[in-house]
């Protein structure tokens, strides 16, 4: 049996670990005594996703209700966290916290991370910072997520409105479950060959974001027998990482649909080769979006009983739950 017409098991990742600022998902502890609450990311925590409330301010030891915080660049150059109205100067509480919190964090596995935007402990980016005389000066991260991203320069981290982007929702939650199918990879005692089974399922999702990284990675596979396997591991696992923090392009979908369409073509009648050829062209010139193609693409796989390109995660990145509206 040769490999189109085998049948593959796909890979599903074990349970998604999330890291989410408390308030967005219930959690009364604003500076008000109030949440924020956004459903979606709520109704995430699921079979396939498990939700790690947080909250920097009130870990940290403050109040609920407390006054609000704010970042204040001072003459120093540095930047502090002080009380909006009483000036209580909050830095080192926050700074000492973060830390501690990172920390244990890196204990608990996680897969990615939630953050609250614009807020002076959570937001990711472009969060508000005052001059000592009240002017605003050039925005900056809030104090626990800079901490977090700097530990964690490959975790998959974003903010609760720009996951309203397509774009970046399916970015995200992609990484998210591709990091943890590469954990379930590394589980246990593997072998050589379930870490070849793993990256044959990969390697167009990896193609669809790094070349670069994506020809390292198969070297470093057809390579395997020179590593021990903590190196081979450790390797892998941060290029396989890497990958995925560079962002996929129209014309890197263009090359890996065109690679996947060729697993298919001799199995498909003329006239559906035809229309996928036209589909593709009209991607490639953004008249048609990605979703169109994949969903054809799927169709037409299944009609080629082709078990190779089935079960590539590229078709399938992350389970429905995550595919919410935020």
């Amino acid at each position: 049996m040769d490999r189109k017409t085998r049948q593959y098991k796909r890979l599903v990742a074990s349970r998604v670990r999330i890291a989410i600022s408390g308030c967005l998902i219930g959690a009364k502890v604003r500076y008000n005594g109030e949440h924020c609450l956004k459903k979606p990311l709520a109704a995430l925590s699921s079979e396939h996703i498990e939700l790690i409330p947080l909250c920097p301010e009130v870990e940290a030891g403050l109040s609920v209700p407390r006054e609000p915080i704010r970042l204040v660049r001072l003459e120093t150059g540095k930047t502090g966290v002080f009380g909006s109205n009483s000036k209580h100067d909050y830095t080192t509480v926050l700074e000492k916290y973060s830390e501690t919190k990172v920390a244990s964090l890196s204990q608990m596995d996680l897969d990615a991370a939630i953050m609250k935007s614009k807020s002076p402990s959570c937001g990711m980016e472009r969060v508000k910072v005052y001059l000592e005389n009240g002017h605003t000066d050039v925005p900056a991260q809030g104090v626990f997520t800079s901490r977090l991203m700097k530990a964690n320069p490959l975790l998959a981290v974003e903010e609760e409105g720009r996951l309203n982007d397509l774009g970046l929702r399916e970015s995200f939650f992609t990484r998210a479950f591709a990091t943890r199918r590469l954990k379930d990879a590394f589980t246990g005692d593997w072998t050589r060959r379930d870490v070849m089974e793993f990256h044959r399922q990969e390697k167009f999702l990896l193609l669809a974001h790094d070349e670069a990284c994506y020809r390292e990675l198969g070297r470093l596979v057809g390579h395997i027998c020179d590593f021990t396997a903590d190196d081979f591991k450790t390797q892998y696992m941060n290029l396989f990482q890497l990958a995925l923090t560079h962002k996929p392009t129209v014309s890197k979908h263009y090359n890996v649909l065109q690679h996947l369409y060729g697993f298919l073509k001799s199995s498909l009648a003329p006239n559906a080769k035809l229309l996928f050829r036209e589909m593709l062209v009209e991607f490639k010139e953004l008249f048609l979006p990605l979703s169109v193609v994949m969903s054809t693409l799927k169709v037409l796989t299944k009609q080629a009983e082709c078990g190779y390109v089935d079960s590539q995660t590229y078709l399938n990145p992350f389970p429905r739950v995550a595919t919410f509206k935020a």
